[in-house]
């Protein structure tokens, strides 16, 4: 809601991407940017999703995806603010 709420271009939603040895279901992709966003819920806090989640975000990193993870206490201001600052530093890719 907060992204249609201030504009930003509509990504894909719950996208396969498989180009890493374990294929990962990405919540919100902007693939043109190379931006994943992965909203949080209490059970990340959770060690062994902990640990997952940094397995994950590394081997996403590896292939020039920027993981942003959103917490539930993350306000939306500091969202709109991130996201704005990603959409802007990241150039376009080939997808």
């Amino acid at each position: 809601d907060w992204m249609t709420k201030h504009g930003f271009p509509e990504p894909e939603t719950q996208v396969w991407y498989r180009k890493c040895p374990t294929p990962y279901r990405l919540d919100i992709w902007y693939a043109a940017r190379k931006i994943n966003i992965e909203p949080d819920g209490p059970h990340h806090l959770l060690p062994s999703y902990a640990l997952s989640d940094a397995k994950r975000d590394a081997q996403l990193g590896i292939r020039g995806i920027l993981v942003i993870r959103v917490p539930l206490e993350m306000e939306e201001h500091e969202f709109v603010a991130l996201l704005r600052s990603a959409l802007i530093a990241r150039p376009l890719s080939p997808q």
